[in-house]
């Protein structure tokens, strides 16, 4: 096709670009669900038994996953950016937490490169109110590019706080090859890429320093470079702090603190006599429902209990959860399910719907009391969480993947009797 116009040319590129777009975040949904399995799978293999050697070879792959999904959340914020719907969910947190972690998930490839990674922070106890999991998106994507870039040397992470202007600056310094002049300013474009780093790096596809960029505007910040050819290059992104206060509900004309949980059912769980405990104890009948149509899912927090003596039942849609809820109700010994996992998303019926109904003969007396906890593929800020439970029942929410220790801890929330 020869195009002599150019405005029909750039019209034809922008559609290129959105359909690369589409494309990207498309097949996310479909690969982030065998990663979280393989995940579950490494998880339960680790365990105290494992030689020094094995937890080792167990950690790398753990830790190649968790890049992985961070990868698979670039992709999808690819979407979200085009639409101009990038959701920032923000919280309180530590930064040297993040600065940890990231690193952590590293090392290996560091290491193995003999690389040395550090990070420096002007105080150990800054705290932010931003999104954390953005935040770590945008330093994860330019560790791994300076991992790339740089042959020898060293890569170091410092980080200062300007407490008078709420702004966090973060800075990535490395020894690498050094970026020329003029591909700075394609650097921080869809798919722009340095010419060295092509030679470098091949495999590359260009989408770190774009997300960086939009993340770190979203954050109300942003991303500049500076490199020396053959010497190294330093990019420094900052965010803002938001003054931490919980955002009011507006309900007609009252206003109201969001809880992040149904303050109720809570309450009822927290208060149990310990003679009920060890009743409970002695009691073989199944105290946990999970609820969802990805079988391997469910296989992987059947396989967290393996070592314990937690029985649980399982459905594969909303449809099924209400009936195995109702049988429960009959049962001569425990008439209801200490914690039902609910899955969001599922065919014959979608988890909302199913906890809606399952809340209407609670409310009518037709069954007892039960917690619901939704499983969400993505995290939820404190307003969408609150939405979530008050309209549809749910006791809380809980974001996919679950790690073996979350598992664990969303147990004793909720008092399933777990016994080792």
């Amino acid at each position: 096709i020869i195009i002599n116009d150019q405005t029909s040319f750039h019209k034809l590129r922008k559609m290129e670009e959105k359909f690369q777009k589409i494309y990207l975040a498309s097949i996310v949904h479909d690969i982030r669900t065998p990663i979280n399995g393989v995940m579950g799978v490494l998880d339960i293999l680790n365990t105290p038994k494992c030689t020094e050697a094995e937890r080792e070879l167990l950690t790398i792959g753990t830790q190649t996953c968790k890049l992985l999904v961070f990868l698979t959340q670039d992709i999808m914020d690819l979407g979200q950016i085009e639409a101009e719907k990038l959701h920032v969910n923000t919280g309180l947190f530590m930064v040297e937490d993040v600065l940890k972690e990231s690193t952590t998930l590293l090392s290996f490839g560091y290491k193995n490169k003999g690389i040395a990674l550090d990070y420096i922070i002007s105080d150990k106890n800054i705290q932010v109110n931003s999104d954390r999991n953005r935040y770590t998106q945008i330093l994860l994507n330019l560790l791994g590019n300076a991992l790339k870039f740089t042959l020898h040397g060293s890569v170091t992470v410092q980080v200062f706080y300007k407490e008078d202007e709420g702004v966090l600056i973060t800075e990535v310094t490395d020894t690498g090859i050094g970026i020329k002049e003029t591909d700075l300013p394609n650097l921080f474009t869809l798919f722009g890429r340095a010419h060295s780093s092509q030679t470098l790096n091949p495999q590359g596809v260009g989408l770190g320093l774009t997300i960086c960029k939009k993340l770190s505007e979203a954050l109300g910040g942003g991303i500049t470079v500076t490199s020396v050819l053959g010497t190294g290059s330093t990019f420094m992104f900052t965010i803002k702090s938001h003054p931490v206060l919980f955002e009011p509900k507006r309900t007609g004309k009252k206003k109201e603190i969001l809880p992040p949980l149904n303050e109720k059912v809570v309450t009822r769980i927290k208060v149990m006599p310990q003679e009920k405990i060890e009743e409970e104890k002695k009691c073989a009948c199944s105290q946990l429902l999970i609820v969802d149509d990805n079988s391997f899912n469910t296989l992987i927090l059947k396989g967290y209990l393996n070592s314990s003596t937690v029985k649980c039942d399982e459905a594969l849609n909303g449809k099924e959860a209400v009936r195995k809820v109702m049988e429960k109700s009959k049962s001569p010994c425990c008439k209801s399910y200490k914690l039902v996992l609910m899955d969001l998303n599922m065919p014959v019926m979608n988890g909302m719907l199913s906890t809606q109904k399952i809340r209407k003969k609670i409310a009518d007396h037709t069954i007892p009391e039960t917690c619901i906890v939704a499983l969400s593929a993505s995290k939820l800020s404190i307003n969408e969480e609150y939405e979530l439970c008050h309209s549809t029942g749910f006791t809380s929410c809980q974001q996919k993947p679950i790690s073996k220790n979350d598992f664990f801890l969303l147990l004793n929330t909720y008092r399933v009797i777990v016994q080792h």
